[in-house]
């Protein structure tokens, strides 16, 4: 816009070689002054306008983005508590088993025990 002004600033003064011209160029000059002026006053509010607009969708992007990584870690740690929950369930039912099973075992062996102790005094009275 600034080009466009002083080009016809330029034009209008090689056109006014006399003094009656001169006065009607000044005006033109002055116009195209006042033309410059309001382009860049508009080019100054457009460009206002637009880096509000950036820091709006800026915050409201970095608003999103902190919404969704607090959802995320919310998400990931009820997740997280599950599994602890399942695994600590699941250790619990293995102790058990084992208890079970080692209960089990001491109950077989000391059938077995018995059986042997019998079987020993059934021998050491036969020996007699």
């Amino acid at each position: 816009m600034k080009r466009l002004a002083i080009a016809l600033l330029a034009s209008t003064l090689a056109v006014a070689c006399s003094d009656d011209k001169q006065e009607s160029a000044k005006e033109e000059a002055q116009e195209a002054v006042e033309s410059v002026k309001q382009a860049t006053a508009e080019t100054v509010e457009a460009t206002e306008k637009a880096v509000e607009d950036t820091a709006e969708t800026t915050e409201e992007t970095v608003s999103s983005l902190t919404e969704a990584a607090e959802e995320n870690y919310e998400e990931t740690k009820q997740k997280a508590e599950e599994m602890v929950d399942e695994a600590e369930a699941e250790a619990d039912q293995m102790v058990e088993d084992a208890k079970a099973e080692a209960e089990e075992m001491m109950h077989s062996a000391e059938e077995e025990l018995e059986e042997a102790e019998e079987e020993v005094e059934e021998k050491v009275e036969d020996d007699q």
